[in-house]
C-alpha cells in the first residue's frame, strides 16, 4: 500500500513537472504564398517588396511592457494618473519563464493586448479623454476602454498606446461583459474623426492630422498624394462606420 501510494505521488509531480514546448510555425518563409500575400499595384514595379526570412527573424523582437488601463474620464480613480508617474518599467515577455501551457496561453494575452503604436501620454492625455466625452460608444462599467491603454516604458514618462489586436477584437455584451476575440463594436471611428477635426482645428489641418488615413488606403509609390478634401471625404466616411473598427486613425 504504501509503495503504490509513493508511486502515485512520484507520477503526479512527474506530470506536474513536465515543461510544456509549443509548437510554434515559423510566421514568416520564403514562399510563393508571402508574395502572392496581396494583389501587385496597377504599375507592378512600384508594388513593395517584402522581407526576407532572413531579414525578418534578423528583426528585433519588440519588448512587451506591463499596461495599464485608460478610463472614461469620470470612471478614472483618483490619482490614478499621478500614481503611474511612479511606476517603474516591467517587460513582462520572456520565453524562458514560460513553463506550461497556462503560462503561453496568458502570454498570448498579454501580445493580444499589446499596443503597437505608442505616442506621449501628455501630449495626448487631454485631447483621447476629451474624444471619450464626445463620444462614448460602448465603454464596459468598469470604466476601462478597449482601445488604448498607458504604457511606461521609462519612470516618470507615462505614453499613450493604440493600435493593438484587442482594440479590433474585444466586444462589449449588453451585460457589460467583454470577449476578446470577437468584433468590436465600439464606435471608434466617429471618435477618431472628433480627434482629427480637433487638430484640424488646433492648427494641424485635415492633411497633417489624417496622415494615418492616407497610409492606410493609399500607396506612396508612383501615384500624386492625395489632396485634402479627399483626406476629408475618407474621415467623413470613418465615421459614418457604426462600429467601424477598420478606420483606424490614431
Amino acid at each position: 500500500m504504501s509503495r503504490c501510494r509513493l508511486l502515485i505521488v512520484f507520477c503526479t509531480f512527474s506530470v506536474f513537472g513536465q515543461t510544456f514546448t509549443p509548437s510554434i510555425p515559423r510566421a514568416w518563409t520564403d514562399t510563393a504564398e508571402r508574395d502572392s500575400f496581396e494583389l501587385p499595384l496597377v504599375r507592378p514595379e512600384f508594388s513593395p517588396r517584402y522581407l526576407s526570412e532572413k531579414e525578418y527573424y534578423a528583426l528585433p523582437v519588440r519588448p512587451v511592457y506591463r499596461t495599464y488601463p485608460v478610463y472614461a474620464p469620470d470612471k478614472e480613480p483618483p490619482g490614478y494618473w499621478e500614481s503611474l508617474q511612479q511606476k517603474d518599467p516591467e517587460i513582462l515577455f520572456d520565453p524562458a519563464k514560460l513553463k506550461t501551457r497556462e503560462d503561453w496561453v496568458r502570454a498570448g494575452k498579454l501580445v493580444f493586448e499589446q499596443p503597437t503604436v505608442i505616442v506621449p501620454g501628455a501630449t495626448y492625455r487631454e485631447e483621447y479623454l476629451e474624444s471619450l466625452r464626445r463620444v462614448p460608444g460602448n465603454i464596459p462599467p468598469s470604466g476601462i476602454t478597449q482601445n488604448m491603454v498607458y504604457v511606461i516604458r521609462k519612470k516618470g514618462v507615462v505614453e499613450f498606446g493604440v493600435e493593438m489586436c484587442a482594440e479590433c477584437h474585444t466586444r462589449v455584451m449588453p451585460d457589460g461583459t467583454t470577449v476578446p476575440g470577437a468584433p468590436s463594436n465600439d464606435d471608434s471611428g466617429a471618435r477618431q474623426k472628433w480627434r482629427l477635426e480637433y487638430r484640424s482645428k488646433a492648427g494641424g489641418g485635415f492633411v497633417a492630422g489624417g496622415g494615418r488615413n492616407r497610409q492606410n488606403v493609399f500607396s506612396p509609390r508612383g501615384f500624386p498624394a492625395p489632396r485634402s478634401s479627399t483626406i476629408s471625404l475618407l474621415t467623413s466616411d470613418c465615421a459614418n462606420q457604426r462600429p467601424a473598427p477598420a478606420c483606424r486613425v490614431s
